[in-house]
Order: C-alpha cells, then sequence, then structure tokens
C-alpha cells in the first residue's frame, strides 16, 4: 500500500500473487485436512512457486497434496513433478547414458502474518564499471511499445526446423503473428494462426480474438493459444518483457563477440519472464531447457537481441538443440498492423 493507502496492483511492483485465480471449489479432499488442486490450476501454482528453483520442475504434478492446520490455515503443500529421464553424451566413450531423475517438493507454510523480509542487496562483481552500456540500455528499454520477434532455430534427431512468433505491443493491446519458413509468411496479417488480445470494456482485462475466415473478422475466442484461463485474469503489465528490472551485474562482457554474456548461475532466474513475453508460444520446453544467454546492443546503445542456445534430452531420449533469438525493435513507437484492427467483431 501506498502512504495514503491506495493498494497497489502485484503487477505495478512485478510481484505475483500464486492464489490470486485459485478458488475453494478447485480442490477436492482426500483425507482429513489434505485437498488435492485440479491440474489445470495446480499447474500454474506448481509453476510459480518452483521456476526460480530449478528449469527441471515444470508441468502438472503428478501429486500434489495441500495441508490445513486446525486453525483452517495452509500448513504444508507438497508436489511431485513427473518422472524426468535426461541423458548425456560421456566424451571419451562417445556412449550415451541416461538417467531418471525422482523429484518431489515440500512447502512448510510457517509464521502465517509475522514473517519479516531481509531486502536483497544487488549483486556487486569486479570490473562491472564495463557493464554500465548495458545498465544504460536495461534503464531506457521501453517495454510499453516495443515489437519483439522471437525466432527458434531447432534441430531434433538431425532434422532442423525454424518457427518465429511476433509479437506487437502498441500500449494497450496486443497482436501475436505465427510465421515460419515453409508455410505463412511474415506480411500475411489475419491467418488463422494469429490472435488479438485486446482490453475488455467491463474488466480491464485481456480478451482474446481469433481471426474467423468464416466472416472475415476477428471473433472473441477461446482459442487453446491463449487460454479462458488467462482471460479475465491478466492485465497489459503481466505479458510485456521486464527486462528494466534485470541487473546489468549478472552479466559479463565479452570483447570478442561484443556480447554480454550472463553468468549462468542466474540463468533460469532472468531470461524467463524478463527478457521474452509472457506467451505460451515462447515459454517452450527449449527455452527452458537453456545452457547460455547473450545480450547485444546496437550502435545507439539500446537492446537489440538476446540469443539463447539449448541443448536437451526428452522423456523419450529425443536429442533437441538449437538457438532461440529475441530481436526488439520500434521500441516507443510501434502500432498494431492497421488491417489487424479491421473488422474486428464481438465486444469492441
Amino acid at each position: 500500500m501506498t502512504s495514503d493507502s491506495a493498494l497497489i496492483s502485484f503487477v505495478g511492483t512485478f510481484l505475483d500473487n500464486p492464489f490470486y485465480y485459485i478458488f475453494g471449489s478447485d480442490f477436492t479432499g482426500i483425507s482429513t485436512n489434505e485437498y488435492e488442486l485440479d491440474n489445470e490450476k495446480v499447474s500454474q501454482l506448481f509453476s510459480k512457486f518452483c521456476y526460480f528453483m530449478s528449469v527441471g520442475l515444470k508441468g502438472v504434478p503428478s501429486v500434489n497434496t495441500f495441508t490445513m492446520d486446525d486453525d483452517g490455515n495452509f500448513s504444508k503443500f507438497y508436489f511431485e513433478p513427473e518422472d524426468r529421464k535426461v541423458g548425456e553424451t560421456d566424451t571419451i566413450s562417445q556412449s550415451s547414458l541416461y538417467y531418471i531423475i525422482h523429484q518431489s517438493v515440500t512447502f512448510d507454510v510457517l509464521k502465517i502474518g509475522d514473517t519479516l523480509i531481509d531486502h536483497l542487496t544487488p549483486v556487486k562483481k569486479d570490473g562491472s564499471s564495463a557493464n554500465s552500456a548495458l545498465k544504460s540500455a536495461f534503464s531506457k528499454f521501453n517495454e510499453k511499445k516495443i515489437t519483439i520477434t522471437v525466432r527458434d532455430d531447432a534441430t531434433s534427431n538431425s532434422t532442423t526446423t525454424s518457427s518465429t512468433n511476433k509479437f506487437f505491443f502498441d500500449g494497450k493491446n496486443a497482436y501475436v503473428k505465427y510465421f515460419n519458413d515453409y508455410k505463412v509468411s511474415e506480411s500475411e496479417l489475419n491467418s488463422a494462426n494469429d490472435y488479438m488480445l485486446r482490453v475488455g470494456e467491463d474488466v480491464k482485462h485481456y480478451e482474446a480474438y481469433g481471426y474467423d475466415d468464416r466472416f472475415g473478422s476477428w471473433e472473441p475466442s477461446n482459442s487453446t493459444k491463449f487460454g479462458k484461463l488467462n482471460q479475465d485474469s491478466y492485465v497489459y503489465n503481466d505479458l510485456i518483457p521486464i527486462v528494466n528490472t534485470v541487473s546489468s551485474e549478472l552479466f559479463t562482457f565479452d570483447k570478442t563477440t561484443n556480447l554480454y554474456k550472463l553468468d549462468k548461475d542466474y540463468l533460469s532466474g532472468v531470461f524467463g519472464y524478463t527478457l521474452t513475453p509472457v506467451f505460451k508460444e515462447v515459454r517452450s520446453n527449449n527455452i527452458l531447457n537453456a545452457s547460455s544467454l547473450s545480450l547485444k546492443l546496437d550502435n545507439s546503445g539500446n537492446l537489440s537481441s538476446a540469443i539463447i542456445k539449448y541443448s536437451y534430452y526428452d522423456s523419450s531420449f529425443n536429442s533437441y538443440s538449437g538457438t532461440v533469438y529475441v530481436n526488439y525493435s520500434n521500441q516507443g513507437s510501434t502500432v498494431i498492423p492497421f488491417s489487424a484492427l479491421d473488422n474486428l467483431g464481438g465486444n469492441k
């Protein structure tokens, strides 16, 4: 709260209340004082709780238990994610090694209403003055109006593919364009793969619109691209990257490549909700298994791109590797493509 007792939203402080979308009806009693949360909600809650713990903790837990004490307060959360199969190649014998990882996570809820928070202090390291240009780029980054292009060049079992999503943020609404090298071109708007997010009139949260070829217009949509669970919940600041909250101290400048390379200790915490839009198109396993991240500035000292490399095995021992390129453009001047705003059906 502010000094005049006015409420500040979680969005405005870049904090998040993981229970905002969860209600009593989402739980099922499994024993005395123990409850299970439904799959759709527990997936979101689990990702919010565990995101910064490990990039391996993701997906829908196969087991979840919420325990309450005699006073009706939560006392424990327990999750078991699905077993993970990972592999690596022995560099000496050139043989493949595989592991099955079983994980469980327990959160004990203590001192409800009495906990004091020790404020964090910024990371400092020797030679950090070399990052002054990056610090300046972060501070002037304009995420309110921006165009972000995310291209994923992926190789799986010797097959290479490339897919691209382009996100237009005009300060109020968002337009998501999907295209790839084989089917849809970047210049083709209003395709079946695109969708629009507009602010509702009654409730100032996003509502999704998909393009309907039958009517030649954008119609309210419950598409899986931006599911009903997400609609009426998010506002604009929830979905844009928050680059200006990242500390330049976490990067090391490489004079050979002119890139700022993120220190690996901070990899899982930085790239997720700070450098890319919060959309499922870029929340793929590829990015979640990132092994490195580098940033590039243009000649004017503005952040121009992020380069994310990844390499991993899935549960069926298929290998995946590649690079995700995130390009930032039209900072402060992005508009939704005009033709995408034409013929908007439903609520306007």
